[in-house]
């Protein structure tokens, strides 16, 4: 239900989201949409909207490299909150 995009310029820290990802969505259908943007070298908005195009379901999440979810089952809770017909923009930012 959740088609999640990932721009990515260093692996480590995508091999550290993907992690958090599998540990924490919770029982919710979900797939990773990898770019390897140290490649590519494109505007991240270009690279989003290609996310877009490949995208198989119905909930798009953009998400940058280094975010470490905590909450658990957390997959689950937005896609109760998306079902319920509301229009959510959600928009997190956390500093150290």
């Amino acid at each position: 239900m959740i088609s999640i995009v990932i721009c990515s310029r260093n692996i480590d820290l995508y091999e550290k989201i993907q992690q958090s990802i599998n540990h924490t969505i919770g029982d919710v259908v979900y797939e990773i949409i990898k770019f390897d943007n140290s490649q590519l070298n494109e505007a991240i908005t270009k690279v989003y909207n290609k996310g877009i195009e490949l995208a198989k379901h119905e909930f798009i999440l953009f998400v940058h490299e280094d975010v470490l979810f905590q909450t658990l089952n957390w997959g689950e809770i937005l896609t109760d909150i998306f079902n319920q017909n509301y229009l959510v923009l959600f928009f997190f930012c956390f500093f150290n």
